[in-house]
């Protein structure tokens, strides 16, 4: 099943020498290489702080491959294993899915049928690969190839509870959001704070004040609001760390309106770089969860110095350095609960998609919300608006932005 489509399109490319050679160009359009296979047509596409490892020269690669890995599009063309009469045992899209349905995929591919996928761990799925990479060309471009597309792909319908989010928003949910709610859930549901329930309140660190830690801040709000009184914490401290400083004030800008909203279950709002962040918690005994979203040692071992004994990191940065700054003595000796790694977008993808309905006001587009802009990039000086937005980007001076190769 196909549409007709173009033999070439636009996409932001990355080369390999020097660094932060990013440049827009025409490509091939992909083809359906395997039954499983479907083509969206993006409609939107994302720039994430991961972008910028590869783009920083962190993650070195031979070939220039096209960027990018959250979009929200439309289906256009479908591989042989999308029929009414694809087995009841495979994904319920295989047999749904139709041209035209607009869809999400998460940042890796995801079979939802392998047994990682099937026990809720889809980020190791057998067939993972992550798209924007060497090895599977990304969403930053018109078109894009989706391999294992009936597990991979959620669909959004008119009429379903999301259908009306505007698909800025919708975006957020093919990594930062999930990314956000696996670091705040990984802290949250460990066991080493099960004694604060109902007694003593919690001190909660984010370090690392970009668009995953900000969705890790709502994400932690929205788990806490909705536990039951007798499972929470009796209050709640906040600690956002970053060293930029328009990052603190653009953070509190954003969510202080939230917090004042949850009177009750936050009663203090702390923005502070490093060193004045290290010194607060240490007046108050250290944090019992330190969320690290940034993916480099300083961070890792920032948090690490913010949390109190039996305190839990939560990483979800993505971490290039040969060498971890901590040692076995280290973690051993402060009773550690260390979590770490990619995050499950498409199992947690319900769980996301939960607070983003429940807190649209602050995942939209402009002034005191976690979009900063939609960039039009389809036009003569497209390519310079791709260079500017990844400097500006990798510099600290923006926040999320959203790229539109098609205007």
């Amino acid at each position: 099943m196909n549409s007709q489509l173009p033999a070439k399109q636009k996409a932001v490319v990355l080369h390999p020498a020097p660094t932060r050679n990013i440049r827009l160009e025409v490509v091939d359009v992909p083809k359906i290489e395997g039954p499983d296979d479907a083509i969206v047509r993006i409609t939107l596409a994302g720039l994430c702080g991961s972008d910028l490892h590869a783009y920083r020269g962190l993650e070195p690669f031979n070939n220039p491959y096209v960027m990018g890995h959250e979009l929200v599009g439309h289906v256009v063309a479908l591989g042989t294993s999308f029929a009414p009469d694809a087995p009841e045992g495979r994904p319920e899209l295989y047999r749904t899915l139709r041209l035209g349905d607009k869809v999400i995929s998460p940042f890796t591919t995801s079979c939802m049928e392998c047994e990682y996928c099937m026990d809720g761990f889809s980020s190791r799925c057998v067939y993972s690969r992550l798209f924007g990479s060497p090895l599977q060309p990304g969403a930053q471009a018109q078109y894009i190839r989706i391999p294992k597309a009936g597990g991979n792909l959620t669909r959004i319908r008119p009429d379903s509870e999301i259908g009306s989010i505007r698909d800025e928003s919708l975006l957020l949910l093919a990594d930062i959001l999930p990314t956000g709610y696996h670091a705040a859930n990984n802290g949250l549901k460990s066991r080493n704070i099960d004694h604060l329930r109902n007694r003593k309140p919690l001190l909660f660190a984010v370090v690392g004040l970009g668009p995953v830690g900000l969705c890790t801040v709502i994400s932690a709000l929205n788990i806490l609001n909705s536990l039951p009184r007798h499972e929470r914490p009796v209050s709640s401290s906040f600690l956002l760390v970053d060293t930029n400083a328009s990052r603190r004030s653009n953070a509190l800008r954003i969510l202080k309106p939230t917090f004042y909203g949850l009177k009750g279950l936050c009663d203090v709002v702390e923005a502070l770089d490093t060193q004045d962040a290290t010194e607060w918690a240490r007046e108050r005994g250290g944090m019992h969860i330190a969320c690290e979203v940034v993916g480099n040692n300083s961070a890792l071992q920032l948090a690490y110095d913010l949390i109190r004994p039996f305190g839990v990191i939560s990483s979800v940065g993505v971490h290039n350095a040969p060498q971890f700054p901590l040692s076995g003595d280290d973690l051993y000796n402060k009773n550690v609960s260390l979590t770490f790694g990619r995050c499950p977008a498409r199992s947690l993808f319900d769980e996301a998609c939960q607070v983003l309905l429940n807190h649209q006001e602050l995942f939209g587009v402009g002034e005191g919300r976690l979009i900063e802009r939609v960039i039009s990039i389809g036009g003569e000086d497209g390519e310079q608006s791709v260079q500017e937005a990844y400097h500006h980007f990798d510099q600290g001076i923006s926040g999320k932005v959203i790229l539109d190769l098609w205007n």
